[in-house]
């Protein structure tokens, strides 16, 4: 072969292009995605470990709402008998609230003047609640959440439902 031939087959010859990639350096690529996955695995698992947790919030904040509404319906079916309506209310407040903690959970049962200058659901109190005063009833809950918990701190949730006895 002449030198002219040579050259040509030099020229003709393609250089590795920087893409493809070359024995040695596949295990440095490997640990290389090995420590970026130890690097946003903490942080992935925070964001969802968080989404979780809000979720959790969300449902036992509609859980109390729903529950404060419960008793104030079983409260205004009560009007023949106004010094149990407490007692009521308990029952189904604890029923529809189910899901969560009892011991986290305080009720506060009112009676609102409407129709009188004022009204008592305590036994014995005068005067009692008649048709068209209202009841209301509010609930606390405190929510213990995951995160918060580690800083020292709690949620308070509440609901309030007032109905008017009929």
């Amino acid at each position: 072969m002449t030198i002219a031939g040579r050259a040509r087959s030099r020229v003709g010859h393609r250089a590795p292009t920087p893409h493809q990639p070359r024995g040695p350096r596949r295990s440095g690529r490997a640990g290389q995605s090995l420590v970026e996955f130890a690097l946003v695995i903490p942080i992935f698992m925070l964001l969802l470990g968080g989404m979780v947790d809000v979720g959790f919030m969300l449902y036992s904040r509609m859980t109390v709402i729903s529950a404060s509404r419960e008793g104030a319906r079983a409260a205004v079916n009560q009007l023949d008998n106004p010094t149990g309506i407490p007692i009521v209310v308990d029952g189904a407040v604890r029923g529809a609230a189910s899901g969560l903690t009892s011991r986290d959970l305080s009720i506060v049962v009112e009676c609102v003047p409407l129709q009188q200058a004022r009204c008592d659901l305590v036994s014995g109190g005068q005067p009692d609640p008649v048709s068209g005063d209202a009841i209301n009833v509010t609930l606390n809950y405190t929510y213990h959440s995951i995160f918060l918990t580690l800083l020292g701190t709690t949620v308070n949730l509440s609901g309030s439902t007032r109905m008017v006895l009929e």
